[in-house]
């Protein structure tokens, strides 16, 4: 996570003078900011009315111009206490600090509808997806509804996308092939994923039994990666935890907030307060390191074992036989 924010004194820097600021702006805000993108837009409004450079009000904050222009464009989550730190540093009026620390915390959870979400493509969430995932140093996913999509193979997918989202041909082909590019983050040595899933998850032939038979053999391949490490929670357990909801916990560069995203019926939830990350942390390190959860090669096993029992049910008459 980033260092917090503090409040500093007005220093200097380095090779000028520091920067003259009024007393007080008497600037209002215009419209309560819907999103973190007009959160952003405001809090360059007051730099700006400030006469403040992104490098100037970078060293009263002790954040480079970068983590600036992205706040500015709500590309960077800014917390509760670096808004008010931002508007102090700038001398905003008091009733405009409390209206824009106030945004700042119901930003701190976006939900976003899966029809806004599909509206542009199916294809551009799964690179909206990727974006994150390829920025993060780490991943901790938890499945209990459906096989994670970097494990996902393209008959599962095509299937998810074609009969339960209700895609066209051409947007389904579009959103396979940018399922394939998210999924080569496997195959890059830096990538670190450990993901959970559910018996039930695994059992659960839905795409039907020829589907699921890949995608079986497919997650025990993918397990086999240096870069993936697979638990699997069989259902015939008396582990003391619910399984709740999926989600996938971000661990993000230093300079970056972490995050987690929740998948719900209808809504994305994306999380970035620190206190409920700590949640989602603990939940997955419960449910990765209890005695009951099966991990490395028995995981693997595990797998393969459901994926033969599943092809058995396809051709039931062909023991033996070739």
């Amino acid at each position: 996570m980033p260092p917090g924010l503090r409040l500093p004194t007005r220093r200097s820097c380095p090779g000028r003078p520091a920067p003259e600021l009024p007393d007080h702006l008497e600037i209002g805000v215009l419209s309560l900011p819907g999103n973190r993108n007009e959160l952003g837009k405001q809090l360059r409004k007051f730099r700006e009315a400030a006469n403040l450079r992104g490098s100037d009000l970078g060293q009263l904050l002790e954040l480079s111009q970068g983590q600036i222009s992205r706040v500015e464009t709500g590309k960077r989550r800014i917390s509760p206490e670096g808004v008010q730190q931002w508007l102090e540093a700038t001398n905003a009026d008091s009733e405009v600090i409390d209206q824009l620390v106030a945004a700042a915390r119901r930003f701190d959870t976006e939900v976003t509808a899966w029809k806004e979400k599909f509206g542009p493509g199916w294809d551009i969430y799964q690179q909206s997806y990727a974006g994150v995932e390829s920025a993060a140093k780490s991943i901790k996913a938890y499945q209990v509804s459906v096989i994670h999509g970097l494990l996902q193979t393209p008959g599962y997918s095509e299937f998810i996308q074609r009969e339960i989202v209700g895609l066209s041909d051409e947007q389904v082909t579009a959103g396979l092939t940018a399922m394939r590019n998210r999924q080569r983050l496997l195959y890059e040595p830096e990538t670190r994923l450990e993901v959970i899933l559910t018996e039930q998850v695994l059992r659960h032939r839905f795409p039907g039994a020829a589907v699921m038979v890949e995608q079986l053999h497919r997650i025990a391949q993918l397990a086999a990666l240096p870069t993936v490490n697979l638990a699997v929670i069989p259902t015939d357990n008396d582990m003391p935890l619910p399984y709740m909801t999926s989600f996938d916990l971000f661990s993000m560069p230093d300079d970056e907030p972490d995050l987690v995203i929740i998948e719900l019926d209808t809504h994305e939830v994306r999380e970035a307060d620190p206190d409920r990350l700590a949640t989602y942390e603990r939940r997955h390190h419960a449910l990765f390191t209890s005695a009951q959860t099966l991990t490395g090669q028995a995981a693997i096993d595990f797998v393969q074992e459901i994926a033969a029992e599943m092809t058995a049910t396809i051709f039931p008459n062909a023991s033996g036989q070739h």
